[in-house]
């Protein structure tokens, strides 16, 4: 399977963004590839007020238009996140798209103090990819064990972490739960700044993709970049001595993710 990531600047017009990824995956040669969290919005609104006035239904139709058409233009799949909108909520999302339209989506679990404007997500899901079973962890979740873990139980084989993120930290993070769960890991993370409470945030790239052993197989810089490799998820050894305790797997049937209270 030819996996890979897309790494941008995000602005704050969706169109703009829209038309960058566009031109990135043109001829992209890929069978999935992994878009940044929140890909054409901007990561930090201080109110619902400010995210729907850049984010409305316009918006998010052009969105899931454009994506599900580059889908079928390039035959490949995009895992993107994106603001999903709903009468009173608005949630985190990731979408996965391919030429037969939308196989699924995920809702950020676990937020920041910086994502106050948006609502969390409550289950973990497992979509198939052309037979191959991936699982979604947005950013902030790759920094608790608990989903991951769920995820591989259920049987993923490919875990995408879409990601908005400056510090060190979330490279390493990924890194561990490929290796911990046995399962190749594509970290995508955005370029550029953003201005949140009222200071620059500046957002380091380095996207990576590792492998099950949580050994880098490609890795960005801090420019605008995409980058695919071709790696076999399907043969993995190291997963079947991982997953294999019976409390686990009784353990997999329910939803043991943590919740953390970060205000407290």
């Amino acid at each position: 399977m030819r996996i890979g990531f897309c790494q941008y600047h995000v602005t704050r017009n969706p169109e703009e963004n829209i038309r960058v990824v566009e031109r990135l995956l043109t001829n992209c040669e890929a069978d999935l590839i992994v878009l940044p969290e929140l890909a054409f919005s901007g990561y930090y609104f201080d109110s619902r007020k400010a995210l729907d006035a850049i984010y409305n239904n316009e918006s998010h139709q052009a969105v899931m238009q454009r994506m599900l058409a580059l889908a079928k233009r390039e035959k490949t799949t995009i895992v993107f996140g994106t603001v999903e909108r709903a009468v009173d909520k608005r949630h985190n999302t990731i979408y996965v798209v391919d030429d037969s339209g939308i196989l699924g989506s995920q809702r950020k679990m676990t937020k920041t103090v910086n994502e106050a404007v948006f609502d969390a997500g409550d289950q973990l899901a497992i979509i198939d990819v052309k037979g191959i079973k991936i699982g979604i962890i947005t950013c902030f979740d790759t920094w608790f064990p608990e989903a991951a873990r769920v995820l591989a139980l259920q049987g993923a084989q490919l875990l995408c972490a879409p990601s908005n993120f400056g510090g060190p930290w979330t490279k390493d993070v990924v890194k561990v739960r490929a290796l911990e769960n046995g399962v190749h890991a594509v970290l995508t993370n955005r370029i550029g700044s953003e201005i949140i409470d009222g200071e620059a945030a500046v957002f380091r790239g380095e996207s990576l993709i590792v492998d099950a052993h949580g050994d880098v197989l490609a890795e960005a810089g801090r420019e605008e970049q995409v980058m695919v490799v071709e790696v076999d998820v399907s043969k993995n050894p190291r997963r079947a001595n991982l997953i294999c305790d019976d409390v686990d797997a009784e353990r997999a049937k329910f939803s043991p993710y943590v919740r953390y209270d970060f205000d407290k």
